[in-house]
């Protein structure tokens, strides 16, 4: 079973909610015989993306979990404290992210949002200033925000934002990303003109798009929403 949107597209394109349920959307001329092909040959990814999905709505941190910070795997550890406390040390090699034995899940996943979100605060977007002075481009505002489908985001009014799941991903990742929104405040598209900039920052912005990409098939089976 799946839900059938139609609208003024050109190609047939599937999403797997985060309830598991199969969302298609097709261009309004194509017939339920072509839907259903198309359905078919994609079935391997459709399973595996309700794989995910359901995994993620019993996604928990607990003691023994291990959560990426700057491309680092770090270690979760429950102690037996009065105080909801989240220690971070600044070198990550030497990490341990401390929660209370027997809190809420729920609670415990708010705070690490929190937690990774004034990471992201800090580092982000100190690298976001960094690179608008080496690429002289200046965007209207830069923000870090909660979007779960895409790592940054350039608006036609120039304001750029950044999830605060980047943080996950390593120094040389997060640069890729911050480079490529920069670079749509002058290249509104990916033209050539576009990925030639984002080469001259980046050169390796192909290495780093596929870190990214296994870094996104890691959070698909991970549920953020707090």
């Amino acid at each position: 079973m799946y839900t059938l949107i139609r609208s003024n597209r050109k190609t047939i394109a599937l999403k797997v909610l985060k309830d598991g349920t199969l969302q298609v959307k097709a261009p309004r001329q194509a017939s339920r015989e072509e839907i259903e092909k198309f359905i078919d040959e994609k079935s391997d990814w459709i399973a595996k993306r309700t794989a995910q999905a359901v995994s993620a709505q019993d996604f928990e941190i607990a003691d023994g979990s291990w959560l990426r910070v700057l491309g680092v795997d770090i270690p979760v550890l429950a102690v037996p404290d009065g105080h909801f406390e989240f220690k971070r040390a600044v070198k990550l090699n030497h990490s341990v992210i401390t929660i209370p034995t027997g809190a809420d899940p729920k609670t415990v996943k708010a705070e690490i949002v929190k937690m990774y979100r004034e990471l992201a605060e800090d580092v982000i977007l100190k690298r976001a200033a960094w690179y608008e002075t080496v690429m002289d481009l200046h965007p209207s505002k830069v923000r870090i925000n909660n979007a779960g489908g895409r790592w940054g985001s350039c608006s036609s009014k120039k304001s750029v934002n950044f999830s605060w799941r980047l943080i996950m991903a390593d120094g040389k990742a997060i640069d890729s990303v911050v480079i490529h929104e920069l670079a749509h405040i002058k290249y509104m598209n990916h033209s050539k003109d576009f990925w030639h900039l984002v080469e001259q920052f980046c050169p390796d912005y192909k290495v780093q798009r596929k870190k990214l990409n296994r870094l996104s098939e890691k959070l698909m089976g991970e549920n953020w929403d707090v």
